[in-house]
């Protein structure tokens, strides 16, 4: 069932499970749990679509990097959450992603991924994108026709993108009709309330932009509110723990991670553009689409101790700085004529790295291609989230996010960049120029990288709450009866996007929350879809 809290005439809500948020994370659980007999609620912000009202209580100050997003509009704010603007780009974390790396201070998960991989599996069908499978080797025809990249350094892996699927509108009619599940929209929780001790919760407190109060009881909770908003609502319940709920150490809020993309980071000079036409561009198998990544090999991200990373390759546009000087260049040497420039013109396409092959200069018909470069955001305890004094229109702490890049990021896109640089040479392809910024040897980084947005880290796992918010089932430390969802709980984000593991985790938490109940579940069977719409009541 689905209410307008607004219109409901109990404000007394009792529950056994109650989920806060229906985002990803927040309709995965509520839809693995319906029809199991345990009474579930979930509270949602939103309506059904999108308030500005409501989306103003995302407002917060923000001292990031740079100015290249608020955190207003980065996420969306009703049923189906972030899911109804994002692209679908998914792929796992990878092995290395849960190990601790000695040259990642920080880094580590307290599960491996193959603990992971049966609810990665099952969360592929959630997110319509077919087998779990993600080596461009599981694709013959192409993988057969992409050079033979130095196994130790590159690994070949895809995308696959999701339809996008926007789970409000997918899923709805799941909740909707499920006796044991009760969806409650515009129902704003501001805090948790415990026992004495804050050892346990025993009520979500819920206001309406409209005045509207009401509590709800449950025997257990799930924050499911995104990356910054699951800290802040444990920042904000203080009353019995003056620091806020499973922040006896002070970390909520610590870790804040996200990931990093950077257009044109380098340029691919290449004489034939056939053995990369494979890494182009998307394709298409069983109704799936994928594209083309580059990655690092784990012995390369050993040696060279870089984060993860992953580079796309795509054609120039014909105005990019560098696509002209490659065709000016080109277009005199036909002609035998010399621009007045031509020594900039030159060094534009040349000045790359040192001991690269030049066999691709012999006719002069270079082929510009892009490299768009990804990488994690390394994580570290200074990069945060907290509570400003300003408040927003329900009264409570707007968020303040304080975080800066390090070098270990620099380092990572110009490792990336230049192993890409080096095989393309080794293999007589072709030349790699690198953005200047990039070579420079400060933390300078210009106003076009794009950081995600995905929040992430603010509520880690591990297994030390000296080191984390949440336990390795996601319960917080400390406080028997409640739990987080989402990628606030990533101790490592990778390159990859967030949304499968997010579901994926939700998956599991499904199953640990029914084995609590004695209920057990079996995660790998393809849950039901809907096949029509459902109203609200």
């Amino acid at each position: 069932m689905i209410i307008d809290f607004r219109q409901a005439d109990r404000k007394e809500i009792d529950a056994t499970l109650c989920i806060v948020g229906a985002g990803a994370a927040g309709i995965t659980l509520g839809r693995a749990l319906a029809g199991s007999g345990i009474p579930v609620c979930i509270l949602e912000s939103g309506g059904l679509e999108y308030d500005e009202r409501i989306q103003e209580l995302y407002d917060g100050k923000d001292a990031g990097f740079h100015d290249i997003y608020d955190l207003k509009n980065s996420r969306l704010r009703y049923f189906g959450g972030s899911t109804n603007h994002w692209v679908g780009h998914c792929a796992p974390a990878t092995d290395l992603d849960f190990a601790p790396r000695p040259w990642v201070p920080y880094s580590g998960w307290p599960l491996t991924k193959a603990e992971l991989d049966p609810y990665y599996e099952a969360a592929q069908h959630l997110l319509e994108i077919g087998a779990y499978r993600y080596a461009l080797s599981d694709f013959p025809d192409r993988y057969a026709k992409i050079p033979p990249f130095d196994p130790n350094k590159i690994v070949t892996r895809v995308w696959r993108l999701s339809p996008p699927t926007r789970f409000g509108a997918k899923y709805r009619d799941d909740l909707a009709r499920a006796d044991n599940v009760r969806v409650y929209l515009h129902a704003n929780v501001v805090d948790f309330d415990t026992d004495a001790d804050a050892k346990r919760v025993t009520a979500a407190r819920l206001h309406t932009l409209d005045g509207e109060r009401a509590r709800v009881r449950a025997k257990y909770f799930v924050l499911a509110c995104g990356g910054i908003e699951n800290a802040r609502l444990l920042l904000l319940s203080n009353r019995h723990a003056p620091r806020g709920l499973g922040n006896a150490h002070d970390v909520v809020g610590r870790y804040y991670i996200d990931q990093l993309r950077v257009e044109n980071a380098a340029v691919a000079a290449v004489d034939n553009e056939q053995p990369l036409a494979m890494l182009e561009g998307d394709f298409h198998r069983d109704g799936v689409r994928f594209s083309s990544l580059l990655c690092p090999s784990e012995q390369a991200q050993r040696e060279r101790q870089t984060l993860n990373w992953a580079v796309e390759v795509s054609r120039l546009t014909d105005m990019h700085p560098w696509a002209v000087a490659l065709r000016n260049v080109r277009d005199a040497w036909r002609e035998g004529k010399w621009p007045d420039d031509f020594g900039k013109q030159v060094w534009a396409v040349i000045s790359d790295l040192d001991g690269v092959a030049t066999g691709m200069y012999r006719r002069l018909q270079p082929w510009p291609l892009s490299l768009l470069a990804r990488c994690e955001v390394a994580p570290d305890p200074e990069n945060r989230v907290v509570l400003s004094g300003e408040r927003d229109a329900l009264g409570q702490n707007k968020i303040e996010r304080r975080w800066r890049l390090g070098p270990r990021e620099k380092h990572t896109i110009r490792t990336a960049t230049r192993i890409i640089g080096e095989e393309l040479g080794r293999l007589g392809l072709g030349r790699v120029k690198l953005a200047d910024w990039l070579l420079a040897d400060d933390n300078r980084w210009p106003a076009d990288v794009i950081a995600g947005p995905h929040h992430s880290g603010t509520t880690r796992m591990a297994s030390d709450p000296r080191r984390g918010v949440v336990d390795a089932t996601c319960r917080v430390h400390g406080v028997e009866n409640l739990y987080v969802a989402g990628s606030s709980v990533f101790p490592a984000g990778g390159y990859t996007h967030p949304t499968l593991t997010v579901v994926a985790l939700a998956l599991r938490l499904a199953d640990h929350l029914r084995h609590r109940l004695e209920e057990p579940i079996t995660i790998k069977t393809p849950l039901r879809s809907p096949t029509s719409s459902a109203g609200v009541s």
